[in-house]
């Protein structure tokens, strides 16, 4: 589904609950749960955290910190190290 099909999908199912008051304040915790989620995933980042943490691996890059993989075999002895 697309990002606008689910929508309409979910404004839909608001409006067929929209004459119970409980079943809407079920809805709207549920959400607020669904985007604290959202909002806490490790794996998301702002832009200004993505770019924060080029710069700190830049930085360690030319302290000589970083690990070089250079070639497929290279790749390969990391990744088995691993």
């Amino acid at each position: 589904m697309t990002t606008l099909q689910l929508q309409t999908d979910i404004s839909q199912s608001l409006e067929a609950i929209g004459h119970d008051s409980s079943l809407l304040e079920r809805a709207a915790r549920y959400l607020k749960r669904l985007a604290r989620q959202a909002t806490s995933d490790e794996a998301t980042m702002s832009k200004d955290e993505f770019f924060a943490r080029i710069d700190r691996a830049l930085e360690q890059e030319s302290r000589g910190e970083g690990i070089v993989i250079d070639s497929r075999e290279s790749l390969h002895q990391y990744l088995s190290n691993l």
